[in-house]
This record gives C-alpha cells, structure tokens and sequence, in this order.
C-alpha cells in the first residue's frame, strides 16, 4: 500500500493567527515583526529625508535672495561718479539733434543698450542721457 501524500492546508492564517504570504507563510512571528519594525522605520527616515531636502532647498533659494538683495543694495549704493564714469566707458552716442525721428529712435535705443549694459537705475537715466545732448535744448525733437 502507497504511503498517505500530506496535503498542506488551505487555510491563509498559521496556527498563531499570522496572515501567511509567500514571504511570510514559513517565517517566525518575531522575523516577521522585525521585518514590519525596519518597514517602518524605512518609511519614516525616507519621509524625514525628504523634509529635510525641502528644507534645505528653502534655505538655499533665501540665500540666494539674499545675495540677489546685497548685489543690488551694493550697485545702487554705487559713487554717482564711478557709475556716471562705467557709464560713459560703454561709450553711448551723442545725440547733435535732428528732426528726423528714426535718427532720434536709433540714438534712445543706443542708449537703453548702454544703460541696460551697465545697469543704470531708472532714476538716472535722464540725467545721464541728457549728458550726451549736445546742441541747444529747443532744437531737439525726440519722439
């Protein structure tokens, strides 16, 4: 006579209650609460890495402000001379006088570039373009 074949149970839960899984069906109940003990803290220092990257980019785009702030501070505290003399160095045209328009366009345009260049304020861009009028004020006609 054939020995009896042992059949495994159906059943998805071991004798202590536990679920099986394929993972989990074979392994000691204190394996598999290890296993869920490292999940866990897995997840939580995943979850406080991330905050900590967001937190660490926060302080590099304040930082960054805060440099874009100090550079500008820095060049609006700039000397009015050594700023009118950067300003003269980019070597804007002068402007003699015309009644043409399209001669008196092509001189502001030249003159936003310049000011564009070295970075004038707005505050004193027509006091430095008024530098290179060079004929009598009453003969201008800048459109």
């Amino acid at each position: 006579m054939a020995p009896k074949r042992q059949t495994r149970s159906t059943d998805t839960s071991d004798q202590e209650g536990q679920q099986n899984t394929p993972l989990t069906g074979r392994m000691d109940p204190m394996v598999i609460q290890l296993l869920n003990t490292l999940t866990q803290q897995t997840a939580a220092l995943a979850q406080q890495q991330r905050a900590f990257q967001q937190q660490l980019l926060e302080q590099q785009q304040q930082h960054q402000h805060h440099q874009h702030q100090q550079h500008q501070q820095h060049h609006q505290q700039a000397a009015p001379a050594v700023m009118f003399k950067s300003f003269q160095a980019a070597k804007p045209p002068e402007f003699k006088g015309s009644t043409d328009p399209v001669e008196a366009k092509a001189w502001l345009k030249e003159m936003e570039k310049a000011f564009a260049l070295i970075e004038v304020a707005e505050d004193k861009k027509t006091e430095y373009a008024s530098y290179f009028l060079k004929n009598e004020p009453s003969i201008f006609r800048i459109i």
